[in-house]
């Protein structure tokens, strides 16, 4: 497999972003092309001071300035801090491999200090945790370790680990705020449809504020600033502050290019408890995806300057045929680069993405895609790495990984059946565990429920919105697994997975009680038969 990335002459072209008066650098031409895997250098790359969050002391690194490669491998911050464990390289694609690869002797790892604390998203699947048994910051939120604010129980109270989680009816969610729509990339998924123009109706600093009141008052775990790309909106720092004042923990979702070194330091400032870049593939494959030459470039950069100031950061993956093929590749550069989070998401039919059903996996990709994220992660955790790879947006991966335990480790499968069910899927999904509220202030289910709106924050407080279940859909997303149809009313892992993604089923079917079309287990898998 042969994987290429643009180099870039490092001229930049400068852009006024005339919406928020911020200057946008673009590159302005490619200068060639190298395979991954060969040496490769990013020519005008600066020198940076790498800094880890809780160290002691800020470690002075002049950087080797080639991306992560086979023949550099050991030259990036992420390879030295390897190489001072003892840690092997990463195999490579096409070289022996042991026979107990997927058998795990490592002792656990601790959990990542550079872990976000709260899911950015709708109910992940935490790989790291259900199949390697790495305890990671995220559990009390995904498996109950402890029952808390955490939890968005209104009624924090201490209880034994895995108690009950809290009904429907009184779930509080993370709550995705698209702060605006404007972007500067044109990414072909985009849920949003977004461009690089001004969009009018968005909420103002005032009702932001007011928004962020009603949110801490309703006890929400956290709060996900999103776009278009947020950091293009003027007062972003302005209401993360209020969000920190108010004792909200609070997320950024970006596409990374516009993180400087200046930049990168005011998100730290700001307190963000995490930032999420988004990358779709290595070098022209992302480009493409995203609409602009020279965007892996900048997010990688992005990426660094975030970890040169301590910001915890990690890397935003959607998988399609365009991508899949890279991924032994995207899990050697999240090594090289000593990426601590990666998450990979499955592709949603919303925006721009409603005409990409040609471009998802088929069911077969899926599983392939599945079981090299699987190989990988516990690769890193039989080296101690502490990296935590989580999936996104299809719950049918915590059955499948389930099923993949059951054939290694007993053991293991029964846990991580027992911490599947007490997620129940559902419980951390759409309209329940998880809301969105787009610029204009109308609150959806999620992000990709675009077509549906509850109310608006400027007529009710979000807290009122989510708590009414006259809206029909509401009230069904709050107990679906009743209303679920065809194969996903007699799955035996229906508790694991609580019917999956309601908008996916919509969007193919028209009816949000259909089975998840991206379900890829067979009918055998389903009966247990």
């Amino acid at each position: 497999m042969e994987v290429r990335t643009v180099l870039l002459d490092g001229q930049h072209q400068q852009l006024c972003d005339i919406h928020s008066g911020i200057s946008l650098p673009r590159q302005s031409r490619a200068t060639g092309q190298t395979a991954w895997g060969q040496h490769t250098r990013l020519i005008g790359r600066p020198t940076i001071a790498r800094a880890r969050a809780g160290c002691q002391e800020t470690r002075q690194r002049d950087r080797s300035r080639c991306l992560p490669s086979r023949c550099c491998a050991g030259s990036s911050p992420g390879a030295a801090k390897n190489r001072e464990r003892g840690v092997p390289r990463p195999a490579v694609p096409g070289e022996p491999r042991r026979q107990d690869a997927l058998v795990d002797t490592a002792p656990a790892a601790p959990a990542s200090k550079y872990t976000c604390a709260t899911p950015g998203r709708k109910p992940l699947i935490d790989v790291t945790k259900l199949f390697c048994g790495r305890d990671t910051t995220g559990d009390p939120i995904r498996y109950g370790h402890r029952r808390g604010p955490a939890h968005g129980n209104p009624h924090p109270t201490e209880g034994p680990a895995h108690a009950a989680p809290p009904s429907a009816s009184d779930r509080r969610p993370v709550v995705a705020w698209n702060i605006c729509r404007r972007c500067n990339l044109a990414c072909v998924h985009c849920y949003t449809d977004s461009a690089n123009r001004h969009y009018p109706g968005e909420l103002t600093t005032e009702e932001g504020m007011a928004l962020i009141d009603d949110l801490a008052d309703f006890r929400i775990p956290a709060l996900l600033f999103s776009g278009g790309e947020p950091l293009i909106r003027p007062d972003l720092f302005t209401l993360a502050a209020h969000a920190r004042a108010r004792n909200l923990r609070i997320t950024l979702s970006t596409n990374g290019t516009l993180i400087d070194e200046a930049m990168a330091a005011r998100i730290r400032e700001a307190g963000f408890n995490y930032v999420g870049i988004s990358l779709d593939g290595i070098g022209e494959t992302n480009d493409r995806f995203r609409g602009m030459p020279g965007a892996f470039e900048r997010a990688v950069r992005g990426i660094r300057n975030c970890m040169a100031v301590g910001q915890k950061v990690g890397l935003r993956l959607t998988l399609t045929r365009r991508n899949y093929q890279d991924l032994h590749a995207i899990f050697r550069f999240i090594e090289e680069e000593g990426i601590q989070r990666a998450c990979f998401y499955h592709l949603v039919y919303a925006g721009r993405g409603n005409d990409m059903t040609r471009d998802d996996l088929s069911h077969a990709e899926t599983r392939r895609a599945m079981d090299i994220i699987l190989e990988h992660t516990l690769d890193f955790h039989r080296r101690g790495l502490g990296i935590d790879i989580l999936t996104v947006d299809n719950h049918v991966d915590g059955p499948y990984l389930y099923l993949r335990l059951c054939q290694t480790d007993p053991k293991r499968a029964e846990e991580a059946r027992r911490l599947l069910e007490w997620n129940g899927g559902g419980a951390n999904s759409s309209g329940v565990g998880f809301g969105n509220i787009d610029p204009q202030g109308n609150v959806h289910p999620d992000q990709f429920w675009q077509q549906h709106t509850f109310g608006n924050v400027r007529e009710r407080p979000f807290s009122e919105i989510w708590m009414d279940t006259t809206d029909p859909l509401m009230a069904g997303l709050k107990n679906r697994l009743p209303l679920l149809k065809g194969k996903c009313s007699r799955c035996r892992f229906l508790k694991m997975c609580g019917g999956s993604f309601r908008v996916r089923a919509l969007a193919v079917t028209g009816d949000p009680w259909a089975p998840d079309p991206a379900c890829y287990l067979t009918e055998e898998e389903i009966s247990g038969e």
